[in-house]
């Protein structure tokens, strides 16, 4: 909603043009791949990766488009349980699905008319089963005064319902906005518990928590990750 002004979904047709540049990008960066880094490219940051691919039907093109690029990594970011059409295909270790993660009750207070936890958990499960690469965001993280419990619930859930020892990595980050994003958000939805937290412009221009702030919240929870059986190297602190 802030970065087209509009409620509407949108959704990108123009699939040829995208995996150009995304060839194009490869080989300018040839010189990356040599020396053994990988090259990433991240759907989702606009609409959903998966919620409507049965409709829009670009996830097979990605596939084999990704499958001649062994040095690049697609990340498809989701909060849907729709993997239909992803279990089609034969999965490639390259193509990471990656789900966002919170609370049961942060859900149903902020992610309106997503899937619950429960169903979030059983597809990354089934994604796992099937040998497909996966990941997890703890993202955004919103703080709350019972917020370490919380996350120590979410954590043990997750620790419970998948294997973590083959999950790529688990991201953790806080919620933030950009000016604009943020604008739209006190305009749509004021009476959001969300607008009562201390939100301060940062260095990269994003509005969120200040940093000491953060950076305490984070590290808890990248703690609690830990305790409940996480390999340190598996998690990272996202836009920090």
């Amino acid at each position: 909603q802030g970065y087209f002004n509009s409620p509407d979904i949108v959704l990108f047709t123009n699939h040829d043009e995208i995996g150009a540049e995304i060839e194009n990008t490869y080989r300018l960066h040839k010189d990356l791949t040599s020396k053994g880094k990988k090259i990433w490219f991240h759907a989702g940051e606009f609409s959903d990766s998966l919620a409507l691919s049965h409709l829009s039907g670009e996830i097979p093109f990605y596939f084999n488009l990704f499958k001649n690029l062994p040095h690049a990594m697609l990340e498809l970011r989701t909060k849907s349980v729709n993997i239909r059409e992803l279990i089609k295909l034969t999965p490639l270790q390259n193509i990471i699905t990656s789900y966002s993660l919170s609370p049961r009750e942060r859900i149903k207070k902020t992610d309106l008319k997503t899937p619950p936890l429960s169903a979030r958990l059983k597809a990354l499960k089934e994604l796992q089963e099937k040998n497909f690469p996966v990941a997890i965001h703890l993202d955004p993280v919103i703080h709350e005064d019972n917020f370490i419990q919380t996350y120590e619930n979410l954590v043990k859930q997750i620790a419970d319902s998948l294997d973590i020892s083959n999950i790529r990595y688990i991201s953790i980050g806080v919620v933030r906005f950009t000016t604009k994003v943020f604008h739209q958000v006190k305009k749509n939805y004021p009476e959001s518990d969300l607008l009562a937290a201390e939100f301060r412009s940062s260095f990269d221009g994003k509005v969120r928590y200040p940093r000491p702030f953060r950076l305490w919240l984070l590290g808890k929870i990248k703690d609690i990750c830990i305790n409940k059986g996480f390999n340190e190297d598996q998690i990272y602190l996202c836009m920090e």
